[in-house]
């Protein structure tokens, strides 16, 4: 199983805040990616790999790969090398090792969705034919509106769930869900502030 932490995108929201990009945002002693691949590594995982075009992202432990594709989905669904199972997740969150755990140890035979009710945080990817099919398909998609795809993890999740875009989403036998509280999002200044100052009331209670 590889795992890949997905960590190319632009970052609009984060706007160099602290001089520094969202992935490499301190969190206590280590940034989040350091804090990722570490937690993956405790759990015995052998092959991690980080799709970025930074190269401040040369973390130990883990491997980075460039973006190969002017196509947001390909590069971010490590579309060139997705040729056996993966687990994705993502450099702009900070999980709680309970939650790496759980989608380490889940078990599927296809493709498993971890998220919050609003936010998707892993994707586990067993079928991996099945996934790339889907992928192609919303690529098609983009080419043929000219628009972008957003949010791509719910846009596959919808695609694969023949869910339509105007449709309220449902979290389906494919969905894990997350307890809220042991995730968190860092786009920008204030979800990181909010974090900082969680982490801080847990360690002082």
């Amino acid at each position: 199983m590889k795992y890949i932490i997905m960590a190319g995108g632009p970052a609009t929201r984060w706007r160099k805040y602290n001089n520094t990009t969202k992935h490499l945002i301190k969190i206590g002693k280590e940034n989040l990616l350091e804090r990722l691949v570490r937690q993956l590594r405790e759990c015995n995982a052998k092959e991690i790999f980080i799709v970025s075009d930074n190269e401040l992202y040369e973390i130990p432990g883990a491997t980075r790969i460039p973006l190969a594709f002017d196509c947001k989905l390909y590069n971010m669904f490590y579309y060139k090398y997705l040729d056996e199972p993966c687990t994705f997740l993502y450099g702009d969150t900070y999980y709680y090792d309970s939650v790496i755990n759980e989608i380490i140890s889940t078990k599927t035979k296809d493709i498993v969705f971890f998220g919050t009710q609003e936010s998707i945080v892993a994707i586990k990817v067993q079928n991996h034919e099945k996934f790339k099919y889907h992928v192609d398909k919303l690529r098609e998609q983009e080419l043929k509106t000219g628009v972008a795809v957003n949010r791509a993890g719910w846009a596959v999740y919808r695609k694969l769930n023949s869910i339509e875009e105007d449709e309220k989403i449902s979290l389906l036998e494919n969905f894990t869900l997350i307890n809220e509280s042991e995730v968190a999002n860092v786009n920008d200044q204030q979800e990181y502030e909010q974090l900082v100052e969680k982490i801080s009331n847990q360690v002082r209670y």
